[in-house]
Protein backbone atom coordinates (compact mmCIF):
# COMPACT_ATOMS: atom_id res chain seq x y z
CA UNK A 1 0.00 0.00 0.00
CA UNK A 2 2.84 2.41 0.80
CA UNK A 3 4.32 1.94 -2.67
CA UNK A 4 0.98 2.82 -4.26
CA UNK A 5 0.83 6.01 -2.17
CA UNK A 6 4.37 6.87 -3.29
CA UNK A 7 3.44 6.35 -6.92
CA UNK A 8 0.33 8.48 -6.47
CA UNK A 9 2.25 11.29 -4.73
CA UNK A 10 4.96 11.24 -7.35
CA UNK A 11 2.31 11.47 -10.05
CA UNK A 12 0.65 14.44 -8.29
CA UNK A 13 4.00 16.21 -7.88
CA UNK A 14 4.76 15.65 -11.56
CA UNK A 15 1.41 17.16 -12.58
CA UNK A 16 1.97 20.17 -10.30
CA UNK A 17 5.47 20.72 -11.71
CA UNK A 18 4.17 20.53 -15.28
CA UNK A 19 1.34 22.97 -14.50
CA UNK A 20 3.77 25.38 -12.79
CA UNK A 21 6.17 25.26 -15.73
CA UNK A 22 3.30 25.87 -18.14
CA UNK A 23 1.93 28.92 -16.33
CA UNK A 24 5.39 30.32 -15.58
CA UNK A 25 6.27 30.09 -19.24
CA UNK A 26 3.01 31.82 -20.19
CA UNK A 27 3.67 34.68 -17.75
CA UNK A 28 7.19 35.18 -19.11
CA UNK A 29 5.86 35.10 -22.65
CA UNK A 30 3.17 37.68 -21.86
CA UNK A 31 5.69 40.03 -20.26
CA UNK A 32 8.13 39.59 -23.13
CA UNK A 33 5.51 40.30 -25.78
CA UNK A 34 4.27 43.30 -23.82
CA UNK A 35 7.75 44.79 -23.58
CA UNK A 36 8.52 43.94 -27.20
CA UNK A 37 5.38 45.62 -28.52
CA UNK A 38 5.44 48.42 -25.90
CA UNK A 39 1.88 48.07 -24.57
CA UNK A 40 1.62 51.74 -23.57
CA UNK A 41 3.31 53.04 -26.69
CA UNK A 42 0.29 55.25 -27.49
CA UNK A 43 0.17 57.46 -24.39
CA UNK A 44 3.83 57.06 -23.37
CA UNK A 45 5.62 57.84 -26.59
CA UNK A 46 3.19 59.04 -29.17
CA UNK A 47 -0.11 60.64 -28.39
CA UNK A 48 0.93 62.52 -25.27
CA UNK A 49 3.89 63.99 -27.13
CA UNK A 50 1.56 65.38 -29.78
CA UNK A 51 -0.90 66.57 -27.11
CA UNK A 52 1.88 68.44 -25.32
CA UNK A 53 3.11 69.94 -28.60
CA UNK A 54 -0.38 71.02 -29.63
CA UNK A 55 -1.08 72.52 -26.19
CA UNK A 56 2.17 74.48 -26.33
CA UNK A 57 1.31 75.91 -29.74
CA UNK A 58 -2.19 76.89 -28.63
CA UNK A 59 -0.93 78.49 -25.44
CA UNK A 60 1.57 80.58 -27.38
CA UNK A 61 -1.27 82.28 -29.19
CA UNK A 62 0.72 82.42 -32.41
CA UNK A 63 -0.82 79.60 -34.36
CA UNK A 64 -2.59 79.07 -37.63
CA UNK A 65 -5.24 76.56 -38.77
CA UNK A 66 -2.71 74.99 -41.14
CA UNK A 67 -0.22 74.52 -38.30
CA UNK A 68 -2.84 72.83 -36.08
CA UNK A 69 -4.02 70.60 -38.94
CA UNK A 70 -0.41 69.59 -39.61
CA UNK A 71 0.13 68.50 -36.00
CA UNK A 72 -3.14 66.55 -36.01
CA UNK A 73 -2.28 64.86 -39.29
CA UNK A 74 1.17 63.92 -38.02
CA UNK A 75 -0.39 62.47 -34.86
CA UNK A 76 -2.97 60.56 -36.93
CA UNK A 77 -5.76 62.39 -35.07
CA UNK A 78 -9.16 63.16 -36.54
CA UNK A 79 -10.13 66.20 -34.46
CA UNK A 80 -9.19 68.40 -31.49
CA UNK A 81 -11.10 70.68 -29.16
CA UNK A 82 -10.43 72.80 -26.06
CA UNK A 83 -12.92 72.89 -23.18
CA UNK A 84 -13.06 75.65 -20.60
CA UNK A 85 -13.62 75.05 -16.90
CA UNK A 86 -17.42 74.89 -17.43
CA UNK A 87 -17.09 72.25 -20.13
CA UNK A 88 -17.90 74.60 -23.01
CA UNK A 89 -16.08 74.14 -26.32
CA UNK A 90 -14.29 77.34 -27.24
CA UNK A 91 -11.75 75.97 -29.73
CA UNK A 92 -12.51 73.26 -32.28
CA UNK A 93 -10.53 71.71 -35.14
CA UNK A 94 -12.32 69.15 -37.37
CA UNK A 95 -14.76 68.46 -34.54
CA UNK A 96 -17.77 66.35 -35.61
CA UNK A 97 -21.08 68.16 -35.21
CA UNK A 98 -22.49 65.58 -32.76
CA UNK A 99 -19.57 66.26 -30.40
CA UNK A 100 -19.88 70.06 -30.46
CA UNK A 101 -21.72 70.65 -27.17
CA UNK A 102 -21.14 71.27 -23.50
CA UNK A 103 -19.70 68.44 -21.33
CA UNK A 104 -20.28 67.94 -17.64
CA UNK A 105 -17.61 66.78 -15.19
CA UNK A 106 -18.77 63.16 -15.19
CA UNK A 107 -18.64 62.88 -18.95
CA UNK A 108 -15.19 64.46 -19.04
CA UNK A 109 -13.90 61.99 -16.42
CA UNK A 110 -15.38 59.10 -18.42
CA UNK A 111 -13.95 59.90 -21.85
CA UNK A 112 -10.62 60.92 -20.34
CA UNK A 113 -10.29 57.31 -19.13
CA UNK A 114 -12.17 55.45 -21.85
CA UNK A 115 -13.80 56.69 -25.07
CA UNK A 116 -15.72 59.73 -26.29
CA UNK A 117 -18.58 58.39 -28.41
CA UNK A 118 -16.33 55.48 -29.50
CA UNK A 119 -13.48 57.86 -30.37
CA UNK A 120 -10.25 57.10 -28.48
CA UNK A 121 -9.06 60.46 -27.09
CA UNK A 122 -6.03 61.94 -25.35
CA UNK A 123 -6.50 64.76 -22.85
CA UNK A 124 -4.03 67.45 -21.80
CA UNK A 125 -4.38 70.19 -19.16
CA UNK A 126 -3.89 73.74 -20.46
CA UNK A 127 -3.83 75.97 -17.36
CA UNK A 128 -7.33 74.99 -16.26
CA UNK A 129 -8.63 74.35 -19.76
CA UNK A 130 -8.70 70.84 -21.25
CA UNK A 131 -7.25 69.91 -24.64
CA UNK A 132 -8.95 66.86 -26.15
CA UNK A 133 -7.43 65.14 -29.21
CA UNK A 134 -9.66 62.53 -30.85
CA UNK A 135 -8.47 59.65 -33.03
CA UNK A 136 -10.45 57.65 -35.60
CA UNK A 137 -12.82 55.03 -34.26
CA UNK A 138 -11.18 51.63 -33.97
CA UNK A 139 -7.65 52.97 -34.33
CA UNK A 140 -6.68 52.32 -30.68
CA UNK A 141 -7.61 49.74 -28.06
CA UNK A 142 -7.96 51.68 -24.82
CA UNK A 143 -8.69 49.52 -21.76
CA UNK A 144 -6.08 49.86 -19.02
CA UNK A 145 -3.35 49.58 -21.59
CA UNK A 146 -3.40 51.31 -24.89
CA UNK A 147 -2.05 50.05 -28.20
CA UNK A 148 -2.78 50.23 -31.85
CA UNK A 149 -5.07 47.59 -33.29
CA UNK A 150 -2.18 46.34 -35.47
CA UNK A 151 -0.05 45.75 -32.38
CA UNK A 152 -3.03 44.17 -30.65
CA UNK A 153 -3.33 41.67 -33.51
CA UNK A 154 0.40 40.94 -33.32
CA UNK A 155 0.12 40.58 -29.56
CA UNK A 156 -2.74 38.08 -29.80
CA UNK A 157 -0.95 36.12 -32.54
CA UNK A 158 2.26 35.89 -30.51
CA UNK A 159 0.28 34.81 -27.46
CA UNK A 160 -1.46 32.10 -29.54
CA UNK A 161 1.88 30.86 -30.88
CA UNK A 162 3.29 30.92 -27.35
CA UNK A 163 0.28 29.00 -26.08
CA UNK A 164 0.78 26.32 -28.73
CA UNK A 165 4.50 26.17 -27.92
CA UNK A 166 3.70 25.87 -24.21
CA UNK A 167 1.15 23.14 -24.92
CA UNK A 168 3.71 21.26 -27.04
CA UNK A 169 6.36 21.60 -24.35
CA UNK A 170 3.87 20.45 -21.71
CA UNK A 171 2.89 17.49 -23.87
CA UNK A 172 6.58 16.54 -24.19
CA UNK A 173 6.90 16.67 -20.40
CA UNK A 174 3.76 14.55 -19.92
CA UNK A 175 4.98 11.98 -22.47
CA UNK A 176 8.40 11.94 -20.80
CA UNK A 177 6.98 11.36 -17.32
CA UNK A 178 4.46 8.89 -18.72
CA UNK A 179 7.18 6.93 -20.51
CA UNK A 180 9.13 6.64 -17.27
CA UNK A 181 6.09 5.17 -15.53
CA UNK A 182 5.37 3.00 -18.57
CA UNK A 183 8.84 1.46 -18.42
CA UNK A 184 8.47 0.73 -14.72
CA UNK A 185 4.95 -0.68 -15.07
CA UNK A 186 6.01 -2.69 -18.12
CA UNK A 187 8.64 -4.42 -15.98
CA UNK A 188 6.03 -5.18 -13.31
CA UNK A 189 3.50 -6.50 -15.87
CA UNK A 190 6.18 -8.67 -17.51
CA UNK A 191 7.05 -10.09 -14.09
CA UNK A 192 3.38 -10.88 -13.38
CA UNK A 193 3.07 -12.61 -16.77
CA UNK A 194 6.20 -14.62 -16.01
CA UNK A 195 4.71 -15.66 -12.67
CA UNK A 196 1.55 -16.81 -14.44
CA UNK A 197 3.77 -18.98 -16.68
CA UNK A 198 5.52 -20.37 -13.61
CA UNK A 199 8.79 -18.57 -14.34
CA UNK A 200 11.03 -17.20 -11.63
CA UNK A 201 11.29 -13.40 -11.52
CA UNK A 202 13.52 -10.88 -9.79
CA UNK A 203 12.94 -7.11 -9.70
CA UNK A 204 14.91 -4.29 -8.13
CA UNK A 205 13.74 -3.54 -4.62
CA UNK A 206 14.65 0.17 -4.67
CA UNK A 207 12.93 3.28 -5.96
CA UNK A 208 9.25 4.01 -6.42
CA UNK A 209 8.44 0.43 -7.39
CA UNK A 210 10.71 -1.05 -4.73
CA UNK A 211 7.93 -2.36 -2.49
CA UNK A 212 6.05 -3.88 -5.44
CA UNK A 213 9.27 -5.47 -6.69
CA UNK A 214 9.96 -6.88 -3.23
CA UNK A 215 6.44 -8.38 -3.06
CA UNK A 216 6.77 -9.94 -6.51
CA UNK A 217 10.19 -11.37 -5.66
CA UNK A 218 8.78 -12.89 -2.48
CA UNK A 219 5.81 -14.29 -4.41
CA UNK A 220 8.17 -15.82 -6.96
CA UNK A 221 10.16 -17.55 -4.21
CA UNK A 222 6.99 -18.87 -2.55
CA UNK A 223 5.64 -20.20 -5.86
CA UNK A 224 9.00 -21.83 -6.62
CA UNK A 225 8.95 -23.61 -3.27
CA UNK A 226 5.35 -24.68 -3.83
CA UNK A 227 6.16 -26.01 -7.31
CA UNK A 228 9.08 -27.93 -5.91
CA UNK A 229 6.91 -29.36 -3.13
CA UNK A 230 4.15 -30.32 -5.57
CA UNK A 231 6.64 -31.88 -7.95
CA UNK A 232 8.15 -33.98 -5.16
CA UNK A 233 4.66 -34.99 -4.02
CA UNK A 234 3.57 -35.91 -7.56
CA UNK A 235 6.74 -37.88 -8.16
CA UNK A 236 6.24 -39.67 -4.85
CA UNK A 237 2.63 -40.49 -5.68
CA UNK A 238 3.53 -41.74 -9.14
CA UNK A 239 6.37 -43.81 -7.74
CA UNK A 240 4.05 -45.19 -5.07
CA UNK A 241 1.41 -46.16 -7.65
CA UNK A 242 4.07 -47.73 -9.84
CA UNK A 243 5.52 -49.66 -6.91
CA UNK A 244 2.09 -50.85 -5.73
CA UNK A 245 1.21 -51.89 -9.28
CA UNK A 246 4.43 -53.88 -9.49
CA UNK A 247 3.91 -55.48 -6.08
CA UNK A 248 0.32 -56.46 -6.87
CA UNK A 249 1.12 -57.83 -10.30
CA UNK A 250 2.84 -61.03 -9.05
CA UNK A 251 0.19 -62.21 -6.54
CA UNK A 252 -2.54 -61.19 -8.96
CA UNK A 253 -0.98 -63.30 -11.69
CA UNK A 254 -0.95 -66.26 -9.31
CA UNK A 255 -4.63 -65.73 -8.46
CA UNK A 256 -5.52 -65.54 -12.15
CA UNK A 257 -3.47 -68.64 -12.94
CA UNK A 258 -4.96 -70.70 -10.11
CA UNK A 259 -8.43 -69.49 -11.03
CA UNK A 260 -7.98 -70.64 -14.62
CA UNK A 261 -6.64 -74.03 -13.43
CA UNK A 262 -9.57 -74.53 -11.09
CA UNK A 263 -12.03 -73.44 -13.78
CA UNK A 264 -10.72 -76.16 -16.11
CA UNK A 265 -10.34 -78.93 -13.48
CA UNK A 266 -12.95 -81.65 -14.26
CA UNK A 267 -12.85 -83.03 -10.71
CA UNK A 268 -14.61 -79.93 -9.40
CA UNK A 269 -18.34 -79.58 -9.56
CA UNK A 270 -19.95 -77.06 -11.95
CA UNK A 271 -20.64 -74.46 -9.24
CA UNK A 272 -17.02 -74.46 -8.07
CA UNK A 273 -15.73 -74.06 -11.63
CA UNK A 274 -18.08 -71.09 -12.17
CA UNK A 275 -16.77 -69.46 -9.02
CA UNK A 276 -13.21 -70.07 -10.19
CA UNK A 277 -14.11 -68.39 -13.52
CA UNK A 278 -15.52 -65.38 -11.64
CA UNK A 279 -12.29 -65.15 -9.64
CA UNK A 280 -10.29 -65.14 -12.87
CA UNK A 281 -12.50 -62.49 -14.52
CA UNK A 282 -12.48 -60.19 -11.49
CA UNK A 283 -8.72 -60.58 -11.15
CA UNK A 284 -8.40 -59.57 -14.81
CA UNK A 285 -10.51 -56.45 -14.14
CA UNK A 286 -8.31 -55.59 -11.16
CA UNK A 287 -5.25 -55.95 -13.36
CA UNK A 288 -6.76 -53.62 -15.98
CA UNK A 289 -7.72 -51.07 -13.30
CA UNK A 290 -4.18 -51.08 -11.93
CA UNK A 291 -2.77 -50.59 -15.42
CA UNK A 292 -5.23 -47.74 -16.03
CA UNK A 293 -4.33 -46.11 -12.72
CA UNK A 294 -0.63 -46.36 -13.49
CA UNK A 295 -1.12 -44.96 -17.01
CA UNK A 296 -3.36 -42.05 -16.02
CA UNK A 297 -0.93 -41.10 -13.25
CA UNK A 298 1.98 -40.98 -15.67
CA UNK A 299 -0.02 -39.06 -18.29
CA UNK A 300 -1.20 -36.51 -15.75
CA UNK A 301 2.35 -35.61 -14.70
CA UNK A 302 3.90 -35.96 -18.19
CA UNK A 303 5.88 -39.00 -17.10
CA UNK A 304 4.56 -41.23 -19.87
CA UNK A 305 6.84 -40.81 -22.91
CA UNK A 306 5.09 -40.70 -26.28
CA UNK A 307 6.72 -43.30 -28.52
CA UNK A 308 5.82 -41.52 -31.73
CA UNK A 309 5.89 -43.28 -35.05
CA UNK A 310 4.14 -43.00 -38.40
CA UNK A 311 0.59 -44.18 -37.74
CA UNK A 312 -2.31 -44.67 -40.18
CA UNK A 313 -5.45 -43.52 -38.36
CA UNK A 314 -7.88 -45.40 -40.58
CA UNK A 315 -6.00 -48.67 -39.93
CA UNK A 316 -6.04 -48.07 -36.17
CA UNK A 317 -9.79 -47.37 -36.24
CA UNK A 318 -10.51 -50.54 -38.22
CA UNK A 319 -8.43 -52.58 -35.77
CA UNK A 320 -10.23 -51.17 -32.72
CA UNK A 321 -13.68 -51.66 -34.31
CA UNK A 322 -12.82 -55.24 -35.43
CA UNK A 323 -11.76 -56.16 -31.89
CA UNK A 324 -14.97 -54.71 -30.45
CA UNK A 325 -17.12 -56.55 -32.99
CA UNK A 326 -15.35 -59.87 -32.32
CA UNK A 327 -15.76 -59.44 -28.58
CA UNK A 328 -19.46 -58.62 -28.96
CA UNK A 329 -19.92 -61.67 -31.20
CA UNK A 330 -18.22 -63.94 -28.68
CA UNK A 331 -20.40 -62.65 -25.88
CA UNK A 332 -23.54 -62.77 -28.02
CA UNK A 333 -24.31 -59.10 -27.23
CA UNK A 334 -26.38 -56.82 -29.48
CA UNK A 335 -23.85 -54.08 -30.27
CA UNK A 336 -23.88 -53.50 -34.04
CA UNK A 337 -21.03 -51.16 -35.00
CA UNK A 338 -21.04 -49.00 -38.12
CA UNK A 339 -17.72 -47.58 -39.32
CA UNK A 340 -17.55 -44.73 -41.88
CA UNK A 341 -14.17 -43.36 -42.99
CA UNK A 342 -14.14 -40.46 -45.46
CA UNK A 343 -12.08 -40.92 -48.60
CA UNK A 344 -9.81 -37.95 -47.83
CA UNK A 345 -8.73 -39.61 -44.56
CA UNK A 346 -7.88 -42.96 -46.12
CA UNK A 347 -4.15 -43.53 -45.99
CA UNK A 348 -3.52 -40.36 -43.93
CA UNK A 349 -0.71 -40.77 -41.44
CA UNK A 350 0.30 -38.88 -38.32
CA UNK A 351 3.29 -38.92 -36.00
CA UNK A 352 1.79 -40.39 -32.84
CA UNK A 353 2.01 -43.13 -30.24
CA UNK A 354 -0.01 -45.81 -31.99
CA UNK A 355 -0.50 -47.97 -28.89
CA UNK A 356 -1.88 -45.07 -26.86
CA UNK A 357 -4.26 -43.97 -29.63
CA UNK A 358 -5.46 -47.55 -30.03
CA UNK A 359 -6.00 -47.65 -26.26
CA UNK A 360 -8.12 -44.48 -26.51
CA UNK A 361 -10.26 -45.93 -29.33
CA UNK A 362 -10.75 -49.19 -27.40
CA UNK A 363 -11.77 -47.31 -24.26
CA UNK A 364 -14.41 -45.34 -26.15
CA UNK A 365 -15.91 -48.46 -27.72
CA UNK A 366 -15.76 -50.38 -24.42
CA UNK A 367 -17.43 -47.44 -22.65
CA UNK A 368 -20.42 -47.67 -25.01
CA UNK A 369 -20.75 -51.41 -24.30
CA UNK A 370 -20.14 -51.12 -20.56
CA UNK A 371 -22.82 -48.48 -19.92
CA UNK A 372 -25.49 -50.02 -22.18
CA UNK A 373 -26.03 -53.58 -20.93
CA UNK A 374 -29.24 -53.92 -22.95
CA UNK A 375 -27.38 -53.27 -26.19
CA UNK A 376 -27.10 -50.25 -28.50
CA UNK A 377 -26.02 -49.27 -31.99
CA UNK A 378 -22.53 -47.77 -32.18
CA UNK A 379 -21.46 -45.38 -34.94
CA UNK A 380 -17.84 -44.45 -35.68
CA UNK A 381 -17.25 -41.74 -38.31
CA UNK A 382 -13.92 -40.30 -39.41
CA UNK A 383 -13.18 -37.41 -41.77
CA UNK A 384 -10.57 -34.71 -42.44
CA UNK A 385 -11.50 -31.17 -41.45
CA UNK A 386 -9.89 -27.78 -42.10
CA UNK A 387 -10.25 -24.94 -39.60
CA UNK A 388 -9.02 -21.33 -39.68
CA UNK A 389 -8.22 -19.99 -36.21
CA UNK A 390 -8.79 -16.39 -35.08
CA UNK A 391 -5.05 -15.71 -35.36
CA UNK A 392 -5.14 -16.75 -39.03
CA UNK A 393 -3.53 -20.15 -38.45
CA UNK A 394 -4.82 -22.91 -40.74
CA UNK A 395 -5.40 -26.24 -38.94
CA UNK A 396 -6.09 -29.64 -40.50
CA UNK A 397 -7.71 -32.19 -38.19
CA UNK A 398 -8.69 -35.81 -38.26
CA UNK A 399 -12.27 -35.54 -36.93
CA UNK A 400 -13.33 -38.80 -35.22
CA UNK A 401 -16.86 -39.29 -33.82
CA UNK A 402 -17.84 -42.12 -31.46
CA UNK A 403 -21.64 -42.04 -30.99
CA UNK A 404 -24.17 -44.62 -29.76
CA UNK A 405 -27.93 -44.95 -29.40
CA UNK A 406 -27.78 -46.07 -25.77
CA UNK A 407 -28.40 -44.36 -22.45
CA UNK A 408 -26.11 -41.44 -23.24
CA UNK A 409 -23.42 -39.73 -21.20
CA UNK A 410 -24.37 -38.29 -17.80
CA UNK A 411 -24.19 -34.51 -17.54
CA UNK A 412 -21.28 -34.59 -15.11
CA UNK A 413 -19.26 -36.68 -17.58
CA UNK A 414 -19.93 -34.08 -20.28
CA UNK A 415 -18.79 -31.36 -17.87
CA UNK A 416 -15.58 -33.27 -17.18
CA UNK A 417 -14.81 -33.84 -20.86
CA UNK A 418 -15.72 -30.33 -22.04
CA UNK A 419 -14.65 -28.19 -19.10
CA UNK A 420 -12.53 -30.38 -16.84
CA UNK A 421 -14.99 -30.28 -13.91
CA UNK A 422 -14.30 -33.30 -11.72
CA UNK A 423 -17.41 -35.48 -11.18
CA UNK A 424 -18.58 -36.86 -7.84
CA UNK A 425 -16.38 -39.49 -6.24
CA UNK A 426 -19.01 -42.11 -6.95
CA UNK A 427 -18.68 -41.68 -10.73
CA UNK A 428 -16.03 -43.88 -12.35
CA UNK A 429 -14.40 -42.18 -15.36
CA UNK A 430 -10.99 -43.81 -15.46
CA UNK A 431 -11.38 -44.98 -19.06
CA UNK A 432 -12.57 -41.58 -20.36
CA UNK A 433 -9.96 -39.75 -18.31
CA UNK A 434 -7.26 -41.77 -20.06
CA UNK A 435 -8.86 -41.01 -23.44
CA UNK A 436 -8.80 -37.28 -22.72
CA UNK A 437 -5.22 -37.38 -21.48
CA UNK A 438 -4.02 -39.31 -24.55
CA UNK A 439 -5.72 -36.95 -27.02
CA UNK A 440 -4.46 -33.82 -25.25
CA UNK A 441 -0.93 -35.28 -25.08
CA UNK A 442 -1.04 -35.51 -28.89
CA UNK A 443 -2.07 -31.84 -29.21
CA UNK A 444 -5.65 -32.75 -30.04
CA UNK A 445 -9.07 -31.70 -28.77
CA UNK A 446 -11.94 -33.65 -27.24
CA UNK A 447 -15.59 -32.73 -26.73
CA UNK A 448 -18.65 -34.58 -25.51
CA UNK A 449 -22.41 -34.49 -25.89
CA UNK A 450 -25.14 -36.76 -24.65
CA UNK A 451 -24.88 -39.37 -27.42
CA UNK A 452 -21.12 -39.62 -27.67
CA UNK A 453 -17.64 -38.11 -27.94
CA UNK A 454 -15.76 -36.31 -30.71
CA UNK A 455 -11.98 -36.35 -31.08
CA UNK A 456 -9.78 -34.03 -33.17
CA UNK A 457 -6.22 -35.09 -33.90
CA UNK A 458 -3.93 -32.70 -35.83
CA UNK A 459 -2.72 -34.09 -39.13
Amino acid sequence: MKSLIKIYLKYVVSVVVIAFVFFFFQILLTLYVGVKLNLNEGPAEGRKVYARELASVLESGAWTEEQIEGILAEAGAEFAMVLDQRGEVFLRFGLPRELDHRYDAGTIASFARWYLEDYPVTCWDMNGNLLVIGYPKGSYWKYGVVMTTDNLSKYMMMLAIGLLASAAFTLVLIIGFGFRYYRKMKTVVRAINDLSREKAVWLQETGTMGEIGKSLNQTSRILARQRETLQRRDEARTSWISAVSHDIRTPLSLIMGYGEILEQRPSLDEDSRKKAGIIKEQSLQIKELIEDLNLTSKLEYNMQPLRKETVCLSALLRKAVAEAMNRAEEEGAAYPIQLEIAQELEGKTVQADGQLLLRAFRNLLNNAVKHNPDGCAVSVRAAAEKEKRENGEQMVWADLEFYNSGNGLPGEIEEFINRGAEPDSGTHIMGLRIVKQIILAHGGEISARTDGIELKIPL
